[in-house]
């Protein structure tokens, strides 16, 4: 769905430079991404570290492989909105963090 829906969107990427031993606990510390649908919905992609997304769509929030620390690096969940949908890719600890979705779903 989402994958189809970018391909007839105009965006504007909202590159905010870090590395991997900063913090991402709000928007000003990763990358963002913004996109808007042909039918002039917005779409925000933020990439939170390594496989960890966050979908910002039509009053949805959407997550894929929350992960609140990997090395050095740490995402804030509870400064974010409770998760509409959660997408985990696989099992490995950097794409499950159990206690984080649970977080997210409370």
């Amino acid at each position: 769905m989402f994958a189809a829906m970018a391909i007839g969107c105009s965006g504007t990427h909202n590159r905010q430079a870090t590395d991997d031993t900063t913090p991402a606990s709000n928007d000003s510390l990763y990358e963002v991404d913004t996109l808007t649908t042909p039918g002039g919905k917005e779409v925000k992609i933020h990439a939170l570290m390594h496989s960890s997304i966050r979908i910002e769509y039509d009053g949805r929030e959407i997550e894929i492989d929350p992960c609140s620390k990997l090395r050095e690096r740490t995402v804030d969940y509870t400064a974010m909105p409770k998760a509409d949908i959660i997408l985990v890719t696989h099992e490995h600890f950097d794409h499950y963090d159990s206690a984080t979705i649970s977080l997210l779903m409370a």
